[in-house]
């Protein structure tokens, strides 16, 4: 066992050892596979192969010695940041239609009740991509929601939107910072396919909590954020980078509860062969403050 152990030990300290010298070597080429972190392989100009591997691994390597998750989380927003349509975003368009709307369509007779009871009149989909899960919203309940409103960081992105759905309003902006100056009331909050997954816990907490200082009428709505088979929400309450991505797996109900949120629904579900986990939630009352004895 303590053999195993040692070699491995030195497995890890030779692989290391072999990325630094091949980033360092190979600066250009690292800068591109830094561009392009979270998803490199699907690039023409990035290589499945051993030297491509070990250099994202040098750069995933120093970005987990940020205790607090940031530097995987910049190289995640950089990622998307850069997205045009004709990129990434052509794909996800496609996984949007044959994947997340057939899905969305399914747990919306569970999620309209609280459209209702908290009078949405705005629905905001933060990560919009390319506004397919958005417009399919404003086809199915149009004449009851009359705000609908895409967020993402891809300014191209948007401005594509713009033309091909007039009828929606999309903001190129990343929402951690949006939030806190333009969160309105009686808005549903939502993600689809994975979005909060590329926050860090902490940005995801403060985001969380100012959505709740500023709306007491507001509701949030996850559908099909990842979550591994082995991920506990009863005993993992921190979140860690996982899967080829190295994006975060949150432990989204834990987070939502203490940040002024209760969660009403709760669904674990396998979706276009990956575990995924939906949920809403509404604001928890929030105490007055006490008064000066």
């Amino acid at each position: 066992m303590m053999s195993s152990l040692r070699d491995a030990g030195v497995y890890i300290a030779l692989k290391a050892v072999a990325a630094a010298f091949l980033s360092t070597m190979l600066p250009a080429r690292t800068e591109l596979i830094r561009r392009e972190f979270t998803m490199p392989f699907w690039n023409e100009k990035i290589s499945n192969n051993v030297v491509d591997r070990l250099i994202r691994f040098h750069i995933a390597r120093a970005a987990g010695k940020s205790p607090d998750g940031a530097a995987f989380e910049q190289l995640h927003r950089n990622f998307w940041q850069k997205q045009n349509p004709e990129g990434w975003y052509e794909s996800t368009h496609r996984r949007a239609l044959t994947e997340y709307v057939p899905f969305v369509d399914r747990v919306l007779p569970a999620i309209i009740p609280f459209l209702e009871r908290y009078s949405i009149e705005r629905i905001c989909d933060i990560g919009t991509g390319s506004g397919a899960i958005l417009n399919h919203l404003r086809e199915m309940h149009g004449g009851t929601v009359n705000r609908f409103t895409g967020i993402d960081l891809s300014a191209s992105e948007m401005e594509k939107n713009r033309f091909v759905y007039p009828e929606m309003e999309f903001i190129t902006a990343d929402a951690v910072q949006w939030i806190p100056e333009h969160a309105t009331d009686r808005t549903m909050y939502l993600t689809v396919g994975g979005v909060f997954e590329y926050l860090s816990q902490g940005t995801l907490e403060k985001t969380l909590r100012n959505l709740r200082q500023r709306t007491d009428d507001s509701i949030v709505v996850l559908i099909c954020e990842p979550m591994e088979t082995e991920f506990d929400l009863e005993r993992d309450l921190q979140s860690r980078p996982f899967g080829s991505e190295l994006s975060f797996l949150h432990n989204y109900p834990h987070l939502l509860s203490h940040t002024g949120w209760r969660v009403e629904m709760q669904m674990i579900e396998t979706v276009g062969g990956q575990r995924a986990i939906t949920l809403v939630a509404v604001p928890q009352a929030i105490d007055p403050p006490v008064p000066n004895a």
